[in-house]
């Protein structure tokens, strides 16, 4: 079994710089790290973690914890994610919230992770409390959290609520219904948050507000249900994709047409929403590059962990489509 040693006589380089090439590329040239990575897949070289741990004090494990990994939005996130933290010389390990977050907490306190990154986040939720306790990197992504305990990177939810506002007003639509999320995430409470404030500036009545739990089935559920008792609105706006397209499923089970009898508006902007089969209306916020961010943050809090946590806040558009009939918006009224 080849050896670090054998690694580094195949390089020329030392033991001392392989295990920097490896343990902390960004400390070492690309041309050093090409020549060093070219040895090991040429040797067969499979560093042992748990010495790795012993002499770094780092696992080079990563946690990642999300919502609903069905959703395209997470799973976006979660590739660039791995993406960049392999870029690092870091694996990935994904928890979904609704079944794993305490094994997510566990592992920090175990220091089986060097970090996590956090796209689900209930501020009510006592786990988020424990996470808080152990004092461990973490970084939220798509979530923000109270008072600025946690590096955080997420879009610019309030405005993208106005937006629609100020689009839907532009339009003549006045009788609305917004699908919220889970109400105690800062995503889902800044957007309706950002969608009342829109309204109220032009003298409109606040949206009806269902709860979709940012789930297909559910959102579904609940739209089916207000068409069959109260008809259609003039729109739906939904708190994020995933649950946009659980209502164009309910508006086609209810018989009616998407967007003759009814608009519907999303928020994420996922890659299916484009597809001819949705062509979903929705707010633009740019995944990827979040899940770049946030990885960056997360590397450099590991290295730096007493720096002040800093809130990024990325910008949003809307994306003009089908389902609300290609309807031009003028932003700058």
């Amino acid at each position: 079994m080849p050896t670090s040693r054998d690694v580094a006589r195949a390089a020329g380089v030392s033991q001392a710089t392989v295990s920097r090439a490896l343990n902390r590329p960004e400390t070492v040239s690309q041309k050093t790290r090409e020549r060093v990575q070219a040895a090991v897949q040429t040797l067969g070289y499979h560093p042992h973690s748990g010495a790795i741990a012993m002499k770094t004090q780092r696992t080079k494990t990563i946690g990642v914890v999300v919502s609903e990994l069905s959703n395209p939005f997470f799973q976006e996130i979660f590739e660039t994610l791995s993406q960049e933290f392999a870029k690092a010389g870091s694996r990935v390990i994904v928890w979904d919230s609704a079944l794993h977050e305490r094994d997510a907490i566990r592992a920090l306190q175990e220091r089986s992770v060097d970090g996590v990154i956090m796209s689900a986040w209930d501020e009510d939720a006592q786990e988020m409390r424990d996470i808080l306790e152990t004092g461990l990197p973490v970084v939220l992504l798509n979530r923000t959290a109270p008072k600025g305990s946690f590096d955080s990177v997420t879009s610019d939810n309030h405005n993208g609520g106005q937006l629609v506002a100020d689009y839907l007003h532009q339009h003549g639509k006045h009788h609305l219904v917004f699908i919220q999320g889970n109400p105690h995430t800062s995503t889902s409470m800044e957007r309706l948050n950002g969608f009342r404030a829109g309204l109220h500036a032009l003298n409109q009545p606040s949206p009806t507000v269902l709860n979709g739990e940012f789930s297909f089935e559910k959102s579904f559920a609940v739209t089916r249900d207000f068409l069959d008792q109260h008809g259609a609105p003039d729109a739906f706006f939904c708190a994020n994709d995933y649950m946009a397209f659980g209502v164009l499923n309910a508006v086609k089970a209810a018989g009616m047409s998407v967007p003759e009898d009814v608009w519907v508006i999303g928020y994420d902007n996922v890659s299916q929403s484009d597809w001819p089969i949705l062509d979903l209306t929705t707010v633009r916020q740019g995944s990827r590059q979040m899940a770049q961010l946030g990885a960056q943050k997360l590397l450099n809090r590991i290295e730096n962990p007493t720096t002040p946590a800093v809130k990024t806040i990325l910008p949003v558009q809307l994306e003009i489509r089908g389902s609300s009939e290609n309807a031009p918006f003028n932003h700058e009224n």
